[in-house]
């Protein structure tokens, strides 16, 4: 029988289930680091993860920063509707359509990495603008209501990314995942 673990995060409860042999998830809060993380050899910060010098970089504005975390030939998939970008400047461009698509306040649940691969999970919450409708909009996905509508509302979807690095440190291969059926279920 597994057993079971409760983390106390603001007004929220999460519990994960440690089977034998899998890693326990715990949540990561701030911007502090996981213990078990991988320092980038490019952060200037303590002990950051690949992914969170991108993420951090990003959120900054420092798109030069972030793009230094990603292989010149990386491919960042869309596991919600397999669209793949690959070489480095169309997925700095992605990032920075999604950075600059709309207004959110992430929480991050998971940050690791070892020097091979990590994965990274956070709660996006934020309020869609119009950038981000247009976004939608052309993202293929069917949603329930015309995504120009729903400017304003807000929103929060649970994403995680699994990302392999290679001999650089640099982030080659990225998938992205999100729940989209409970994004969908708010808009309703």
């Amino acid at each position: 029988m597994a057993a079971e673990t409760t983390f106390k995060q603001g007004s929220h409860t999460k519990r994960f289930r440690n089977e034998n042999g899998t890693i326990q998830m715990t949540p990561v809060s701030g911007t502090k680091t996981d213990s078990h993380s991988a320092p980038h050899k490019n952060s200037k910060k303590s002990a950051c993860t690949v992914f969170r010098t991108l993420f951090e970089s990003g959120r900054n504005n420092d798109f030069d920063a972030m793009a230094d975390t990603i292989a010149d030939d990386c491919e960042w998939v869309l596991m919600s509707n397999m669209m793949s970008f690959k070489g480095k400047s169309d997925v700095v461009a992605l990032c920075k359509a999604g950075k600059l698509a709309s207004e959110k306040t992430p929480e991050i649940i998971f940050d690791l990495a070892t020097p091979e691969w990590g994965a990274f999970e956070y709660v996006n919450r934020g309020v869609i603008t119009e950038s981000l409708s247009a976004l939608v909009a052309t993202s293929g996905q069917q949603f329930p209501v015309d995504p120009s509508t729903l400017v304003g509302r807000q929103y929060e979807i649970p994403v995680c990314f699994v990302y392999h690095l290679n001999a650089q440190g640099k982030i080659y291969l990225l998938r992205e995942y999100l729940d989209l059926g409970s994004l969908m279920q708010q808009f309703e």
